[in-house]
């Protein structure tokens, strides 16, 4: 065995659209604490080879075709991956890891508690239904099919079918859990990778690790190439939002934001609180429902005028007619409940008493849901044609230069920003203000989607500035 190990580096997280201010479990200690919440421990002390013998959960369950509603992970296949469809049971513990079976065309699927699901592919054995001093973080196919491996965050590893053991940490002092491990084709040994760059090697050569140099943000996988002439390690990409944090807790009134990096699909979020008051925002839903109702044949050239006067000048009466056109809170609220907008709500009324602005206004959402109504406009899906989501985001790209303020904050004129804002007085005196930015920005090396709601604003400027500051925060960081 060989090894590098550093010294324990503080961790940055990613976030989930489940939490605010959320963090992906994958850094170091949050991962291990939310696993024993479902591993049970205390057995397997050092962790060795293991029978084939089917456990009592997560044993060798089959694969049946099509997702069904109560499975919590269903892989969605690509090219000419085949599409087996999710496990027939419901899982009794997260899914921590996906393997391709290197000899058929099928794939593992692996629990934090060792259950193994094996999707066409043979059935191998597993740890689920057993004691653990440990979860487990990842699996590796031999090279050659025939087995695979189990590996937990204490450095424990579990060998089933043709799949030799070759060592482990389990027992050893460890600077940070393990993550994950790769397989070596060459040698038929493995490799072991802690959150701190640490790389274990057994039987495989030792190539290198991070060594003693200080990493900013922790290790979440290992891979090897094909010939087993080395591997790669990947970090945690660290939260855009963490910089603003300091920034946000110094202001008065309430802060939402999420963003979506479109290149490696992670989502952050910052912000505590509920659905907050969409102001003009919503126009960029509106349209999207009237795109969805023309059955790809577009809009009238009437309303295309209206169109490009909402967007483009975020004209309140063209929004209205519009807004009647597509045939109101019924269509707006199925044309969101088909895009997966589960936190927006319209309002009652577009004449409001006591209300100077019209009620389209008063719909709620939140930022995550803005991300979601965006990601119908930048990806292909069945709600749009590529002519549809070409449409609208060219309006939102040609936004009137005095609207043009927001997520395209620190923004460099070498990239596209398509954005829409809204800003809307809440309170009688005008000090409650609803500032609000969503957009897609693209070049420069960054590919992401930002939505940033802020109320309780006491000028129209200060959230401006706000939504500003969280852009510029956010351009940076993605660099």
């Amino acid at each position: 065995m060989s090894t590098q190990r550093l010294k324990r580096a503080p961790g940055s997280s990613l976030s989930l659209r489940s939490q605010s201010r959320s963090k992906r479990i994958v850094a170091a200690e949050a991962l291990v604490l939310v696993a024993m919440v479902t591993a049970t421990v205390g057995g397997l002390p050092g962790s060795s080879s293991a029978t084939s013998t089917p456990s009592l959960r997560g044993a060798g369950q089959e694969c049946r075709s099509g997702p069904g509603p109560d499975t919590p992970f269903v892989p969605v296949p690509f090219g000419n991956a085949s599409g087996d469809g999710a496990p027939a049971v419901q899982f009794s513990a997260p899914v921590v890891s996906m393997v391709a079976d290197p000899v058929q065309p099928g794939y593992w699927l692996v629990a934090i508690d060792g259950g193994i699901f094996s999707c066409t592919s043979p059935f191998y054995g597993s740890m689920g239904g057993r004691p653990l001093d440990a979860p487990v973080v990842g699996m590796a196919p031999t090279p050659t099919g025939g087995g695979y491996w189990e590996v937990a965050s204490d450095g424990g590893i579990f060998a089933f079918g043709a799949a030799q053991f070759h060592g482990s940490m389990g027992g050893r002092p460890l600077d940070a859990p393990v993550v994950g491990m790769a397989g070596d084709v060459a040698t038929g040994g493995y490799w072991l990778a802690s959150a701190d760059g640490g790389v274990f090697s057994f039987t495989a050569p030792f190539y290198g690790s991070l060594g003693a140099s200080a990493i900013a943000n922790p290790i979440e996988a290992i891979a090897s190439d094909a010939a087993g002439t080395g591997y790669w390690l990947l970090p945690v990409q660290a939260d855009p939002l963490d910089g603003a944090a300091p920034y946000l807790a110094s202001r008065v009134g309430t802060a939402l934001a999420a963003v979506y990096d479109l290149t490696t699909g992670q989502l952050w979020s910052t912000g505590a609180g509920g659905p907050q008051t969409e102001a003009s925002i919503v126009k960029v839903d509106i349209l999207e429902t009237l795109l969805n109702q023309s059955g790809g044949q577009g809009l009238t050239p009437s309303d295309q005028s209206l169109a490009q006067s909402m967007i483009e000048h975020s004209t309140n009466t063209a929004a209205t007619t519009l807004w009647y056109r597509a045939g109101g809170v019924a269509a707006i609220s199925a044309y969101n409940s088909a895009a997966g907008l589960d936190q927006t709500t319209p309002p009652t009324c577009i004449t409001c008493v006591g209300f100077p602005w019209p009620g389209w206004g008063l719909t709620t959402t939140t930022p995550t849901d803005q991300i979601e109504l965006l990601l119908k406009l930048v990806r292909g899906n069945s709600l749009l044609t590529g002519g549809e989501r070409g449409y609208e985001l060219t309006l939102m790209e040609h936004v009137t230069p005095s609207q043009a303020w927001g997520v395209s904050g620190g923004v460099t004129p070498q990239a596209t920003v398509a954005l829409k804002n809204g800003w809307l007085p809440l309170g009688a005196t005008g000090g409650d203000w609803q500032i609000n930015s969503i957009g897609w920005v693209s070049g420069a090396g960054r590919n992401y989607l930002i939505a940033v709601m802020t109320t309780g604003d006491p000028t129209e400027q200060y959230g401006i500035d706000t939504v500003d500051q969280v852009s510029s925060t956010v351009w940076a960081a993605l660099g």
